[in-house]
């Protein structure tokens, strides 16, 4: 390889905004056992304000109900919030939920009203997959999901057509397989879970939205520890056959200039909250 002598590439532009009014905005954040309860529940507002989410997927809620999470949205971001929790998911919704499940582990997925908003209802699958050197609980648990989502597929619970995501802390490190296998819905204990299926509506995989940081060309959204580097634990899958998404990113508020952080109501240190990184998408129906 020649080294270059050339300028660096110029980091992403800041724009947390929606690119349309109408877009619906989701956030999916690993909170740090029950960081919105604890001394850096502020830094965690401001970030939550900053980018006005419709629909939010926590996860490391252990020690607080649905109803703690609902009080604390309607304090922070006003307005009316319904709330489910379970094993340390939480889900957030300025829209109705009209049905949950649990396929298993820490897996919680919700059927949101979001008629008059999207135009269709919305299916949200927060997942928290085991971490770092649990490969056969983590694949395990990937493929009680996928059996769930085919199943309410197959059987009509899920209507044709309804746009769906998986998202939240898939913890994916060791194997490229389990990342790859929840977009092609691959399952690798078919003799408990059965077959494969193609999980898009389309009849091909789901897309696996890629997104930078505010301020730096970087997919990280875990800030790294003790026994692994920065990485992307936080994963966002939707049916792109159905869903066209807008503006995205991940909020890295260190990598925000002083004026940007202004403008947005945040501070330099908001996001070492949490050990993961603030995911950020908004979504529409594709026409």
């Amino acid at each position: 390889h020649v080294m270059g002598r050339g300028s660096s590439i110029d980091p992403p532009a800041v724009d947390l905004t929606r690119a349309s009014s109408s877009d619906l905005r989701l956030v999916s954040w690993n909170t740090l056992f029950d960081g919105p309860f604890t001394s850096r529940a502020d830094a965690m507002e401001r970030e939550l304000n900053a980018v006005d989410p419709d629909v939010i997927l926590f996860q490391e809620i252990f020690s607080h109900s649905a109803s703690d999470v609902e009080r604390l949205l309607e304090g922070w971001l006003g307005g009316e919030w319904y709330t489910e929790h379970h094993l340390g998911n939480a889900i957030g919704s300025r829209f109705p939920i009209l049905s949950t499940s649990t396929p298993g582990g820490r897996t919680l997925m919700a059927t949101l009203d979001t008629r008059a908003s999207l135009g269709h209802e919305l299916v949200v699958i927060n997942i928290h997959l085991p971490c770092c050197n649990y490969f056969p609980d983590r694949r395990y648990a990937v493929d009680q999901m996928l059996a769930a989502l085919r199943d309410e597929r197959h059987s009509g619970v899920m209507a044709e057509g309804t746009p769906f995501i998986i998202a939240g802390d898939a913890n994916l490190v060791l194997f490229s397989r389990t990342r790859d296998a929840i977009a092609q819905g691959d399952i690798e204990f078919e003799s408990s879970f059965g077959a494969d299926f193609s999980p898009d509506w389309d009849g091909t995989a789901l897309e696996l939205l890629s997104s930078e940081q505010t301020g730096r060309r970087s997919a990280a959204t875990n800030l790294g520890g003790l026994h692994y580097w920065p990485g992307v634990m936080d994963y966002v899958y939707y049916s792109d056959s159905v869903i066209e998404v807008g503006n995205h990113f991940i909020l890295n508020t260190a990598e925000m200039s002083p004026a940007q952080l202004v403008a947005a109501g945040l501070e330099a240190m908001d996001s070492e909250a949490s050990d993961h990184l603030l995911r950020c998408f908004d979504i529409r129906l594709r026409l």
